[in-house]
């Protein structure tokens, strides 16, 4: 991996802040009322759950991992982008938001949790 976009990842302001924004954009897009998908590509919406908390969990990670180990700045990233998953999910119902709860939706999180927790892991090694 290119030198400089090691240093990035000692930047923990710089993680944290790009941490909350992206934690924020992922609420608005989670909550906001979609348009349905594509029909081009059907399910659009599952692969955008697996990347969405892929690219979640790897920016906790690399914001959690203050040099106390691997599996335990894995387990607070994971913790976190699950937790925020399973809030969101719980949260569509709601009549304002006009969404619907997706247990599928879940489980294509937590496949992009674990497959963010893989590449981390490898790349942290």
């Amino acid at each position: 991996m290119p030198k400089r976009m090691l240093r990035l990842f000692h930047n923990k302001l710089l993680l944290s802040l790009i941490a909350v924004f992206s934690t924020a954009v992922l609420i608005y897009l989670s909550l906001n009322t979609s348009s349905g998908g594509s029909p081009l590509f059907p399910h659009q919406d599952k692969w955008l759950h697996i990347i969405s908390y892929g690219y979640i969990t790897g920016l906790y990670f690399w914001t959690f991992d203050r040099g106390y180990g691997l599996k335990k700045a894995l387990l607070k990233a994971a913790g976190a982008a699950f937790s925020l998953g399973v809030l969101l999910e719980c949260l569509q119902p709601l009549p304002f938001f006009n969404r619907t709860f997706d247990p599928m939706d879940l489980l294509m999180n937590s496949l992009g949790i674990f497959l963010a927790g893989f590449v981390c892991e490898k790349i942290k090694k």
